[in-house]
């Protein structure tokens, strides 16, 4: 029996223009997905009111704009790797609630490199997002891509409710584009990387006071919401947590 290659697999149908009909099927199949996607229903339905504006930066499959969708929002999906293309046209281009930005995001408008590894859908404008996984002989591919802000996305399309910020490492720049506090938004964060996520809440607490509340990468709360930052970067450091950091502005 040949051995199962899922990145061989994945290759093959996205090479033949099959894959996001595929990883469609498969979705909604999944029992593991299907518990998933209900535990974020539950998750972003307790933070997001219905027909709220999102801006999902960092989109990848749209995994998350999918469940934003399901709760009623508009919801504009910004994604610069084009591996990512298909499938979120598949997915949303026939919906008129979702607008797809195929940008990257930054501190200025203008042009960045974009790094990649062949086909993957994740990839980040940082270079060194992959090397605790890859190590040094990773095997990047870059190009340029366009970059806009969160104001220019403000101004053309609205101040959104909620934003999701997922950029592999490069949430300070994304958020220095943004002149002004949102009600909601949240960030990727990892325990061993602490300072970063430390440092991106200093700049919103300039715009604002914050409010904020941990959860896992299941979408599970690990503390409780808190204006006290410290302690709460303390207990996802004790427990050596990932996952997303909520932040509430409490202008």
């Amino acid at each position: 029996m040949l051995p199962f290659d899922r990145h061989f697999i994945k290759t093959c149908l996205q090479q033949t223009g099959t894959f996001p009909v595929v990883r469609s099927i498969y979705r909604k199949i999944s029992p593991r997905i299907k518990r998933q996607r209900d535990r974020e229903l539950m998750f972003y339905g307790s933070i997001i009111p219905q027909k709220s504006l999102c801006f999902d930066i960092g989109a990848n499959l749209g995994q998350r704009s999918s469940v934003f969708v399901e709760l009623g929002s508009r919801v504009i999906i910004v994604e610069p790797n084009d591996n990512c293309f298909g499938t979120l046209r598949y997915e949303f281009s026939k919906n008129d609630k979702v607008w797809i930005v195929p940008k990257a995001v930054g501190a200025k408008e203008g042009e960045t490199i974009f790094f990649s590894h062949g086909t993957d859908s994740t990839a980040s404008v940082n270079p060194n997002w992959d090397y605790k996984v890859f190590g040094s002989d990773r095997g990047q591919k870059s190009r340029t891509v366009p970059m806009t802000t969160i104001d220019a996305l403000i101004s053309r399309f609205g101040k959104p409710h909620f934003i999701k910020v997922d950029v592999e490492g490069f949430e300070m720049e994304v958020l220095r584009g943004m002149s002004n506090p949102v009600p909601v938004l949240s960030l990727e964060y990892h325990h061993d990387d602490i300072k970063s996520i430390s440092d991106c809440l200093s700049y919103l607490k300039s715009m604002s006071p914050l409010s904020i509340r941990a959860s896992n990468m299941d979408c599970e709360w690990l503390t409780e919401r808190t204006s006290d930052l410290t302690s709460c970067l303390s207990q996802i450091e004790a427990v050596k947590a990932s996952g997303d950091l909520v932040v509430w502005s409490d202008k």
